[in-house]
Formats: structure tokens, C-alpha cells, sequence
């Protein structure tokens, strides 16, 4: 995405949360969303909502606002865990985006400093995020291979898969011994 797009992704984040407001939290959604006759609210709104979230989110990231896209991210997991694994892949790109910042800021100080208190709490920060990065990208991919069309995901699955090796590595201290253990260790978490 260019630069120069981020500002209209903002306005677009804004609109996107406009609208949850008005349909799920003023609780415009019965008339206008579904026939009240075959479904309710109740049955629909879960989903409804994670989606709305997401379309938040997805706005947020494309306009390079990670830490308002986070917040619309987590809210879609927790409000329906399994909808969307692509949610994960995103989490899992702001905390690898979050580790090269720092790990960019630990590069940049001598060899003293890194050895140092600050250095060391800056590199264990940047370890800290990139275990984030593979726990959302593990988890994504177990939601996907669990999904209905885990065809469609095959793609994006192998490619969180090489990004979950590589942050599991980083923070493994450059070892992928564990790793099988480390997925199995999500097996049960947000099965559908």
C-alpha cells in the first residue's frame, strides 16, 4: 500500500466504526439487518459484531494505525474466536512489525550498551514480541486447518506458517527445537 493512501484508510476506520456504533451498540440492527421471523438477534449477533470488528481492523492496519487495529483485532477474537483466522495473521504481523522496531533499536547501540541493562531489557522486549507474532500466527493457522474452507486458506496458511517458524525461531534463541509442542499447546484453544 502506498504512503499516501493511509489517511483515507483513516477516514474509512472511522466510518467502519460509526457504523458498529449505530447498528450493534444502539441496537439499530432489528430493523434493519435480519427478519426478525426466522432469526434473532441473539443467534446473529455474534458474528455480525466480529465482522464489524474486522472491517474496523482491517482499516485501521491498511491505514498504519496498529495499535487501534490491535484493539478492533482483539475484539473480534473475543467475540467470535473462530470466524476469522486471517485476524490472527494480522496480530501476528503487528507483533513481528512491533519485534523489528526493536530489534532495530537494540542494532543501533554499541556493542556496550547492548551488553548492558537497558540493551538486554530492549532485546527482551523484542523476544517478547516476537513470541506474540508466532502465538497469533499458530493460533490463526490451527482456526484455518478447523475451518470449513480451509481450502481458501491454503495459501495464506503456508505463508503464516514460514512467518510462525521463523518468529518461534527468534525467540527460541535461533532453535526450533519445541516447536510441534509449541502448536500443540493451541490445539484447544477456539475450536469451532
Amino acid at each position: 500500500m502506498k504512503p499516501e493512501a493511509a489517511g483515507a484508510w483513516a477516514e474509512a476506520a472511522k466510518y467502519a466504526t460509526k457504523a458498529r456504533k449505530l447498528i450493534v451498540e444502539d441496537n439499530r440492527s432489528e430493523a434493519m439487518l435480519y427478519d426478525s421471523k426466522t432469526t434473532t438477534w441473539d443467534k446473529v449477533k455474534p458474528g455480525f459484531v466480529a465482522y464489524l470488528h474486522r472491517i474496523e481492523a482491517l482499516a485501521h492496519f491498511a491505514a498504519r494505525q496498529n495499535d487501534q487495529a490491535e484493539k478492533s483485532l482483539l475484539a473480534v477474537i473475543e467475540t467470535k474466536c473462530d470466524a476469522y483466522p486471517d485476524v490472527y495473521f494480522l496480530l501476528g504481523q503487528i507483533h513481528n512489525a512491533r519485534y523489528d522496531d526493536k530489534a532495530g533499536v537494540f542494532n543501533k547501540l554499541s556493542a556496550e550498551a547492548q551488553s548492558g541493562e537497558k540493551g538486554q531489557q530492549i532485546l527482551q522486549e523484542a523476544r517478547e514480541e516476537s513470541k506474540k507474532a508466532a502465538e497469533f500466527f499458530a493460533r490463526g493457522i490451527l482456526v484455518a486447518e478447523a475451518s470449513p474452507n480451509k481450502e481458501a486458506y491454503k495459501a495464506v496458511v503456508a505463508n503464516a506458517r514460514k512467518e510462525m517458524e521463523e518468529s518461534y525461531e527468534i525467540w527460541n534463541d535461533g532453535k526450533k527445537d519445541g516447536l510441534d509442542e509449541f502448536m500443540a499447546g493451541f490445539k484447544s484453544t477456539c475450536q469451532p
